[in-house]
Protein backbone atom coordinates (compact mmCIF):
# COMPACT_ATOMS: atom_id res chain seq x y z
CA UNK A 1 0.00 0.00 0.00
CA UNK A 2 1.37 3.37 -1.11
CA UNK A 3 1.87 5.88 2.31
CA UNK A 4 0.09 8.85 2.17
CA UNK A 5 -0.60 11.28 4.80
CA UNK A 6 -3.18 9.59 6.44
CA UNK A 7 -0.85 6.59 6.17
CA UNK A 8 2.44 6.23 8.30
CA UNK A 9 5.30 4.60 7.11
CA UNK A 10 6.75 1.81 9.14
CA UNK A 11 10.15 0.34 7.62
CA UNK A 12 11.56 -2.78 8.67
CA UNK A 13 14.65 -4.15 7.15
CA UNK A 14 17.23 -6.94 7.84
CA UNK A 15 20.35 -8.73 6.37
CA UNK A 16 23.03 -11.31 6.57
CA UNK A 17 26.83 -9.80 5.43
CA UNK A 18 29.44 -11.89 5.12
CA UNK A 19 31.74 -9.27 5.82
CA UNK A 20 34.72 -9.04 8.18
CA UNK A 21 34.71 -7.26 12.00
CA UNK A 22 36.90 -4.47 10.67
CA UNK A 23 34.36 -3.54 7.95
CA UNK A 24 31.27 -3.76 9.49
CA UNK A 25 32.60 -0.91 12.32
CA UNK A 26 33.61 1.24 9.99
CA UNK A 27 29.91 0.69 8.14
CA UNK A 28 28.93 1.90 11.62
CA UNK A 29 31.30 4.99 11.97
CA UNK A 30 32.09 6.45 9.09
CA UNK A 31 29.50 9.13 8.66
CA UNK A 32 29.68 9.19 4.57
CA UNK A 33 28.82 4.93 5.09
CA UNK A 34 26.03 5.37 7.21
CA UNK A 35 24.67 8.18 5.24
CA UNK A 36 24.77 5.61 2.26
CA UNK A 37 23.10 2.86 4.25
CA UNK A 38 21.35 3.81 7.12
CA UNK A 39 18.08 6.28 4.96
CA UNK A 40 15.64 4.08 4.01
CA UNK A 41 14.40 3.21 0.62
CA UNK A 42 13.02 6.56 -1.03
CA UNK A 43 14.60 8.66 1.64
CA UNK A 44 18.32 10.26 1.33
CA UNK A 45 19.74 10.97 4.70
CA UNK A 46 21.88 14.38 5.50
CA UNK A 47 23.65 14.61 9.32
CA UNK A 48 23.36 17.96 10.87
CA UNK A 49 25.27 16.96 13.65
CA UNK A 50 28.00 13.78 13.51
CA UNK A 51 30.45 12.61 16.68
CA UNK A 52 30.94 8.72 16.29
CA UNK A 53 32.46 8.87 19.37
CA UNK A 54 31.98 7.57 22.67
CA UNK A 55 29.91 9.79 24.36
CA UNK A 56 28.96 11.11 21.07
CA UNK A 57 26.58 10.82 18.72
CA UNK A 58 24.74 12.48 15.48
CA UNK A 59 21.52 13.97 14.02
CA UNK A 60 20.18 12.66 10.67
CA UNK A 61 17.45 14.73 8.76
CA UNK A 62 15.51 12.14 6.47
CA UNK A 63 13.74 13.67 3.14
CA UNK A 64 11.32 11.44 1.02
CA UNK A 65 11.08 11.10 -2.40
CA UNK A 66 7.62 10.74 -2.00
CA UNK A 67 5.55 14.20 -0.79
CA UNK A 68 2.59 12.35 -0.09
CA UNK A 69 4.80 10.24 2.70
CA UNK A 70 3.55 11.38 6.54
CA UNK A 71 6.04 12.45 8.25
CA UNK A 72 6.98 13.57 11.87
CA UNK A 73 9.74 15.99 12.59
CA UNK A 74 8.21 18.84 9.97
CA UNK A 75 6.16 18.71 7.11
CA UNK A 76 8.29 17.54 4.83
CA UNK A 77 11.47 15.41 6.99
CA UNK A 78 12.00 13.02 9.95
CA UNK A 79 15.07 13.38 12.30
CA UNK A 80 17.07 10.54 13.73
CA UNK A 81 19.27 11.77 17.11
CA UNK A 82 21.61 9.26 17.71
CA UNK A 83 23.56 8.88 21.60
CA UNK A 84 26.20 6.49 21.37
CA UNK A 85 27.46 5.72 25.30
CA UNK A 86 30.27 3.08 24.37
CA UNK A 87 31.90 1.82 21.80
CA UNK A 88 33.56 -1.58 21.58
CA UNK A 89 34.97 -2.42 17.80
CA UNK A 90 35.49 -5.99 19.27
CA UNK A 91 38.14 -8.42 20.26
CA UNK A 92 39.05 -11.99 19.62
CA UNK A 93 40.19 -14.22 21.77
CA UNK A 94 42.23 -17.17 20.36
CA UNK A 95 42.36 -19.94 23.34
CA UNK A 96 45.15 -22.78 22.48
CA UNK A 97 45.33 -25.41 24.66
CA UNK A 98 48.88 -25.48 26.31
CA UNK A 99 49.35 -29.88 25.02
CA UNK A 100 48.99 -28.52 21.72
CA UNK A 101 51.12 -25.03 21.59
CA UNK A 102 54.50 -25.07 19.86
CA UNK A 103 56.83 -22.51 18.45
CA UNK A 104 55.58 -22.86 14.91
CA UNK A 105 51.79 -22.14 15.68
CA UNK A 106 52.50 -19.07 18.35
CA UNK A 107 54.75 -17.46 15.18
CA UNK A 108 52.06 -17.81 12.86
CA UNK A 109 49.38 -16.14 15.61
CA UNK A 110 52.08 -13.35 16.27
CA UNK A 111 51.66 -12.77 12.50
CA UNK A 112 48.27 -13.09 12.30
CA UNK A 113 47.93 -10.78 15.33
CA UNK A 114 50.14 -8.39 13.98
CA UNK A 115 47.87 -7.94 10.64
CA UNK A 116 44.50 -8.25 12.99
CA UNK A 117 45.19 -5.89 15.14
CA UNK A 118 42.32 -6.75 17.99
CA UNK A 119 43.16 -10.54 18.69
CA UNK A 120 44.72 -11.90 21.55
CA UNK A 121 45.78 -15.00 22.64
CA UNK A 122 45.60 -17.17 25.91
CA UNK A 123 46.31 -20.43 26.83
CA UNK A 124 45.79 -23.05 29.69
CA UNK A 125 45.86 -26.91 30.26
CA UNK A 126 42.91 -28.46 28.06
CA UNK A 127 41.49 -30.05 31.06
CA UNK A 128 41.52 -26.36 32.55
CA UNK A 129 39.77 -23.57 30.01
CA UNK A 130 41.06 -20.85 32.07
CA UNK A 131 38.90 -18.07 30.12
CA UNK A 132 37.46 -15.96 31.92
CA UNK A 133 33.66 -15.61 33.56
CA UNK A 134 31.04 -13.57 31.37
CA UNK A 135 33.52 -12.54 29.12
CA UNK A 136 31.79 -14.07 25.45
CA UNK A 137 29.11 -12.90 22.53
CA UNK A 138 30.34 -15.82 20.69
CA UNK A 139 32.46 -18.54 20.67
CA UNK A 140 32.97 -21.65 18.16
CA UNK A 141 34.99 -24.64 18.93
CA UNK A 142 35.41 -25.73 15.24
CA UNK A 143 36.85 -29.95 15.12
CA UNK A 144 37.79 -30.14 18.62
CA UNK A 145 34.65 -30.94 20.68
CA UNK A 146 35.55 -34.45 21.02
CA UNK A 147 38.62 -34.05 21.72
CA UNK A 148 37.19 -33.72 25.53
CA UNK A 149 36.49 -37.22 25.60
CA UNK A 150 40.04 -38.01 24.50
CA UNK A 151 43.01 -39.42 26.68
CA UNK A 152 47.12 -39.27 25.04
CA UNK A 153 49.67 -39.95 27.73
CA UNK A 154 52.43 -38.82 24.90
CA UNK A 155 50.39 -35.50 24.23
CA UNK A 156 49.42 -35.03 28.00
CA UNK A 157 45.76 -35.04 27.32
CA UNK A 158 44.42 -36.50 30.56
CA UNK A 159 40.72 -37.66 30.85
CA UNK A 160 38.32 -35.26 31.06
CA UNK A 161 34.69 -35.17 32.05
CA UNK A 162 32.35 -33.33 29.59
CA UNK A 163 30.42 -31.88 32.16
CA UNK A 164 32.88 -30.35 34.58
CA UNK A 165 34.63 -29.00 31.54
CA UNK A 166 31.80 -27.44 29.91
CA UNK A 167 30.59 -25.83 33.31
CA UNK A 168 34.08 -23.39 32.78
CA UNK A 169 32.64 -22.78 28.76
CA UNK A 170 29.29 -22.12 30.31
CA UNK A 171 30.27 -19.68 32.81
CA UNK A 172 32.78 -17.72 30.09
CA UNK A 173 29.93 -17.13 28.14
CA UNK A 174 27.79 -13.87 28.65
CA UNK A 175 24.00 -14.27 28.87
CA UNK A 176 22.30 -14.50 25.55
CA UNK A 177 25.47 -15.80 24.11
CA UNK A 178 25.81 -18.10 21.12
CA UNK A 179 28.51 -20.99 21.49
CA UNK A 180 28.73 -22.75 17.88
CA UNK A 181 30.05 -26.30 17.52
CA UNK A 182 31.99 -27.95 14.62
CA UNK A 183 32.71 -31.28 14.61
CA UNK A 184 33.47 -34.69 12.68
CA UNK A 185 30.52 -37.46 12.79
CA UNK A 186 30.20 -41.09 13.92
CA UNK A 187 27.72 -43.55 13.67
CA UNK A 188 24.92 -43.24 16.70
CA UNK A 189 25.58 -44.97 19.94
CA UNK A 190 28.54 -46.35 21.04
CA UNK A 191 30.92 -45.70 23.36
CA UNK A 192 31.78 -42.19 22.65
CA UNK A 193 35.82 -42.30 24.18
CA UNK A 194 36.26 -45.83 22.44
CA UNK A 195 35.38 -43.75 19.03
CA UNK A 196 37.21 -40.68 19.85
CA UNK A 197 40.29 -42.88 20.46
CA UNK A 198 39.78 -44.98 17.00
CA UNK A 199 38.36 -42.17 14.78
CA UNK A 200 38.35 -38.52 16.28
CA UNK A 201 34.69 -38.51 15.49
CA UNK A 202 31.56 -37.98 18.19
CA UNK A 203 27.80 -38.70 18.22
CA UNK A 204 25.89 -35.33 17.09
CA UNK A 205 23.65 -36.88 19.83
CA UNK A 206 26.37 -36.55 21.95
CA UNK A 207 27.28 -33.08 21.41
CA UNK A 208 23.70 -32.02 22.21
CA UNK A 209 22.92 -34.06 25.15
CA UNK A 210 26.34 -32.93 26.94
CA UNK A 211 25.83 -28.79 26.14
CA UNK A 212 22.01 -29.08 27.14
CA UNK A 213 22.95 -30.94 30.52
CA UNK A 214 25.28 -28.02 30.82
CA UNK A 215 22.42 -25.52 30.20
CA UNK A 216 22.60 -24.32 26.72
CA UNK A 217 19.79 -24.35 24.33
CA UNK A 218 20.13 -25.99 21.08
CA UNK A 219 18.64 -23.18 18.72
CA UNK A 220 19.76 -24.72 15.39
CA UNK A 221 21.37 -27.09 13.06
CA UNK A 222 22.77 -26.87 9.84
CA UNK A 223 23.63 -29.51 6.55
CA UNK A 224 25.96 -27.27 5.29
CA UNK A 225 28.94 -29.37 5.98
CA UNK A 226 27.82 -33.20 5.66
CA UNK A 227 29.19 -35.21 3.27
CA UNK A 228 27.00 -38.85 2.34
CA UNK A 229 29.94 -39.87 0.74
CA UNK A 230 31.36 -40.02 4.55
CA UNK A 231 30.47 -43.62 6.01
CA UNK A 232 32.03 -42.59 8.87
CA UNK A 233 34.20 -45.70 9.53
CA UNK A 234 36.96 -44.09 8.90
CA UNK A 235 39.88 -42.17 10.92
CA UNK A 236 39.56 -38.46 9.86
CA UNK A 237 42.96 -37.94 9.22
CA UNK A 238 43.13 -40.47 6.55
CA UNK A 239 44.05 -39.54 3.39
CA UNK A 240 40.98 -40.81 1.71
CA UNK A 241 38.93 -38.57 3.74
CA UNK A 242 40.91 -36.22 5.77
CA UNK A 243 39.39 -32.70 5.09
CA UNK A 244 36.40 -34.14 3.62
CA UNK A 245 34.28 -35.54 6.37
CA UNK A 246 31.03 -35.67 7.22
CA UNK A 247 30.37 -32.81 9.78
CA UNK A 248 28.11 -31.40 12.33
CA UNK A 249 27.20 -27.34 12.68
CA UNK A 250 25.04 -26.53 15.71
CA UNK A 251 24.07 -23.44 17.22
CA UNK A 252 23.55 -23.32 21.27
CA UNK A 253 22.64 -20.55 23.72
CA UNK A 254 23.15 -19.52 26.95
CA UNK A 255 19.66 -18.64 27.46
CA UNK A 256 20.27 -16.57 31.07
Amino acid sequence: MKPTKKTRRTDHAERLIAAPLVDVFAAFTSADKLARWLPPEGATGAFEHCDLRAGGGFRLRLAFDDPEVETKSDDDSDVVEVHIPTLDEGRLIVWQPTQFMNDKRKAEFDAFAARAGNVALIFSPFEEPRIGTNQYDFMIMNLDYHDVYWENKERGIVRMEPDSWLKAIYAAMKPGAVVGIIDHVAHPGGNTREVVEKLHRIDPAVIKADFQRAGFKLEAESDLLRNPADDHSLLVFDEKIRGKTDRAVLKFRKVR
